[in-house]
C-alpha cells in the first residue's frame, strides 16, 4: 500500500494518477498571468492521465479569458455560496458600516469569504480530491481553510513577490483580518508554490521546507507532477520576463514542461 502521509503519491496501473481540485476565487474574463497558468495547468495534469476539477467563485457566467481543457469539470460556487441567503444577507447587513466603523473588520471578513469556504468544503467533500492547488492570496485562505475542515493536502501558488502578497497596503483585500489570516493560514500549507529562490526567501525559517520554487527531482513521482508541472510553467513566466507581470508571451504549456519519473 502506498504511504499517503506525504502530500504526493502514485496510484495502481490503470486508475487516474490522482484527483487535483484546482481553486481560483475570479476567472471569468480574466487574462492574467496566474488565469492563464491555471488553465494550462488544468489541461497539462489532465493530459498526463489526472483527474482534474476546476473550481472558481464568480458572480459572471462569462466564459474565462483562457480556455479549459472541455473534458474538465469547471463548477462555479458562486450560486452554492449564496444559497445561505439569509445568513449571507444579515452579514453583509451588519458590515455595512465598515471600514468607517473598523471594529466590524471580522464581520466584513465573513461576509466576503464565509460562504466561499463553505462552499469549497462541500465541493472538496463531492469531488474527494487527493490534493487542492490555489491560485493567488484571494483563494489561498479559502483554500486552507477549507482543506484543513475536509482532511485535503493544499499547495498554495503565488504569482507575485511575497512583500506584495503579504505585507502590501495597497494590493489584495486590507480588511485587516484578511491580511492577518494570508499570512498566518500559511502554516496550514503543505506547499508554498512561488516563482523564484530569491522569493522563497522571504519566508520564515519555519516555512522554508514548505517553499518550493521547483520540487527537488529525487521526490518527484508521479503525482509530483501537479506541483513539478507548476513550477515549470511560473520559472518559464519568470525567466521571459524577468518579474511577475501578466503572463503575455508564456509558452503553451506542452513546450515547457517535462514531466521526470
Amino acid at each position: 500500500m502506498q504511504d499517503r502521509s506525504d502530500v504526493w503519491y502514485s496510484t495502481r496501473a490503470g486508475e487516474a494518477r490522482g484527483r487535483v481540485l484546482l481553486v481560483i476565487r475570479l476567472l471569468a474574463g480574466r487574462r492574467g498571468g496566474a488565469e492563464r497558468v491555471y488553465a494550462e495547468l488544468a489541461d497539462v495534469l489532465r493530459s498526463a492521465g489526472y483527474d482534474v476539477t476546476c473550481v472558481h467563485c464568480d458572480s459572471s457566467d462569462e466564459a474565462p479569458g483562457y480556455a479549459l481543457p472541455p473534458e474538465v469539470p469547471v463548477i462555479n460556487l458562486y450560486r452554492r455560496a449564496n444559497r445561505r441567503g439569509a445568513v449571507n444577507r444579515l452579514l453583509r447587513f451588519m458590515a455595512r458600516p465598515y471600514p468607517r466603523v473598523a471594529v466590524l473588520a471580522p464581520l466584513a471578513w465573513l461576509s466576503r469569504n464565509s460562504a466561499f469556504i463553505r462552499a469549497l468544503a462541500d465541493s472538496i467533500r463531492e469531488t474527494r480530491p487527493d490534493a487542492l492547488i490555489s491560485f493567488l492570496p484571494s483563494a489561498n485562505t479559502p483554500s486552507l481553510i477549507a482543506g484543513r475542515l475536509c482532511g485535503v493536502k493544499v499547495v498554495i501558488t503565488n504569482h507575485g513577490a511575497p512583500e506584495h502578497d503579504y505585507a502590501s497596503q495597497t494590493r489584495w483585500d486590507q480588511n485587516p483580518v484578511d491580511r492577518w489570516l494570508r499570512f498566518r493560514v500559511l502554516w496550514l500549507a503543505d506547499r508554498i508554490q512561488v516563482l523564484s529562490p530569491s522569493f522563497a526567501e522571504w519566508f520564515p525559517p519555519s516555512l522554508q521546507q514548505r517553499v518550493d520554487p521547483q520540487l527537488p527531482r529525487r521526490r518527484i513521482r508521479s503525482f509530483d507532477r501537479a506541483a513539478h508541472a507548476l513550477a515549470s510553467l511560473a520559472r518559464a513566466r519568470a525567466d521571459r520576463r524577468g518579474s511577475p507581470g501578466s503572463g503575455k508571451g508564456l509558452r503553451p504549456a506542452h513546450r515547457r514542461v517535462s514531466f521526470v519519473g
